[in-house]
């Protein structure tokens, strides 16, 4: 069994399983893709001579691009039968294998066309990268964004102090218990698990439930899983660019700003505030702290 999926995490749901979010297309000049449904193209001829999933793929010779997952569960598959039935197993280990992909996620696909239903996709395989399939009707160009929204119209966020607008410094003199919310934030960008799971505004720093074991928000994030590196795996380029909600509560504590791995510090060197998650919206889903939502929450 892989070890990404050997490893105890925090309780958030719905989530995803890792995958290069943060990764370019190795392919350079991509254009933008329009915003459409994935699934509205028409489909190409079957043409399946060059796409044998046993075969690691020369990516200089195709132009990736990033898709997102807009069902709650969908596979990426070795094969279209498998991909149309959402099910191949769950590793990067064994070529005959594909990977669950969950809400949110993103996935690289080739062509301009699905092909009979599906897309060819990417499948990152510690073997190399090879061909898969994935259903067309699956992903879109543009991630969904109804946890964002239902996040917008929460009793506790309309009632919450509106952080973004806080220095550091206003942010440490808050009394703690005082519910803070950062809305539709692109600050939200590095974390870091070291026993504790963090992650970060410019000002502030903010800590998620403790791992449990079950399928979480840390899946989404190679850097919470593994602990190797500060940056996130949301996305902001040409096409879209992810938003991230936190309402949280002030702790009256200071942490210190997060060390990556090479020894490389932030720029800051200050303590920065600390503030416990009441709960987190993104493409993802949303992940609730360990102590729920504020009695105002609706």
């Amino acid at each position: 069994m892989s070890l990404w999926f050997g490893i105890g995490l925090l309780a958030c749901a719905p989530v995803a399983s890792p995958t290069p979010d943060s990764a370019p297309p190795v392919a350079p000049g991509l254009a933008p893709s329009s915003a459409s449904p994935a699934s509205s193209a028409p489909d190409e001829p079957v043409a399946e001579e060059n796409w044998d999933p046993h075969t690691p793929l020369e990516l200089r010779a195709l132009q990736p691009r990033r898709m997102y997952v807009i069902v709650d569960r969908s596979a990426l598959c070795p094969t279209r039968q498998q991909a149309q039935a959402r099910e191949c197993g769950n590793s990067v280990e064994f070529k005959e294998y594909g990977t669950i992909e969950w809400l949110g996620q993103a996935v690289f696909v080739v062509g301009d066309q699905p092909v009979a239903g599906f897309w060819r996709a990417l499948r990152y395989q510690k073997a190399g990268v090879l061909p898969g399939w994935i259903r067309a009707d699956d992903v879109a160009e543009l991630p969904r964004t109804d946890h964002l929204d239902a996040f917008d119209q929460r009793g506790d966020v309309a009632k919450a102090v509106d952080a973004a607008s806080l220095s550091s410094a206003e942010l440490s003199r808050l009394a703690a218990g005082t519910v803070v919310v950062w809305k539709r934030t692109h600050d939200i960008r590095t974390g870091s698990f070291d026993e504790r799971v963090f992650v970060y505004t410019p000002h502030a720093a903010i800590e998620l439930p403790a791992p449990s074991g079950e399928r979480t928000y840390v899946e989404n994030h190679s850097c919470l899983l593994y602990g190797d590196c500060l940056e996130l795996a949301y996305v902001c380029d040409a096409q879209y660019c992810d938003e991230v909600s936190v309402i949280a509560r002030a702790t009256g504590l200071a942490v210190a700003p997060p060390v990556d791995p090479t020894g490389r510090r932030p720029t800051t060197t200050e303590r920065l505030p600390l503030f416990e998650l009441i709960s987190l919206a993104d493409r993802f889903g949303t992940c609730d702290g360990k102590l729920g939502a504020h009695p105002g929450a609706r």
